[in-house]
C-alpha cells in the first residue's frame, strides 16, 4: 500500500441547473437586500441626488448577480460561465416581473445597461465560483 491520499470517487451524477438556481436564489436575494439596506442607511444620513440613487440600485443589482453566479457555480462545480449567465438572466427576469407588477412598466430607461451589467457581474461570479478552491474536502 502506498502512503498516498485516497480520493473519493465521484458519484457520476451532475448537479442540475434548476437545483443550482434554487441554491443561488437565496444568495441573490440576501445580497441585494443587504446592499440596499446599507444604501438606504447612507441615503437617510446624507442628501443623495437622484442619479446617485440610480447608480446605487445598479450596484445592488450587480452584487446580487455576482453572489448568485458565485453560489450557483460553486454548487455546480463546472460550466461557471454558463451558470453565471443563467443566474443573471433569471435574476433579471424576476426583476422585470416585479417591476411590471408594481409600476406597470418595464423599469424605464437604462434597461439594456442594467441587463448587460447584471450578465457581466453574474458571469464573473460564476467563473470565480467554479475556480475557487474550497476547504479541501
Amino acid at each position: 500500500m502506498s502512503g498516498g491520499v485516497r480520493r473519493r470517487k465521484k458519484s457520476g451524477r451532475s448537479i442540475t441547473y434548476p437545483y443550482c438556481m434554487a441554491m443561488a436564489l437565496p444568495a441573490m436575494i440576501v445580497a441585494v437586500v443587504a446592499v440596499l439596506a446599507f444604501f438606504g442607511f447612507v441615503i437617510s444620513k446624507i442628501n443623495v441626488p437622484a442619479n446617485i440613487v440610480a447608480i446605487m440600485s445598479c450596484i445592488a443589482l450587480c452584487v446580487g448577480g455576482y453572489a448568485g453566479g458565485y453560489v450557483g457555480a460553486k454548487n455546480r462545480r463546472n460550466n461557471g460561465l454558463a451558470m453565471g449567465l443563467l443566474c443573471g438572466i433569471f435574476m433579471f427576469c424576476i426583476l422585470l416581473i416585479i417591476s411590471l407588477f408594481f409600476s406597470g412598466k418595464l423599469m424605464g430607461a437604462g434597461i439594456g445597461t442594467k441587463f448587460a451589467l447584471t450578465l457581466i457581474c453574474s458571469a464573473v461570479g460564476g467563473i470565480v465560483g467554479v475556480n475557487h478552491k474550497g476547504r479541501g474536502y
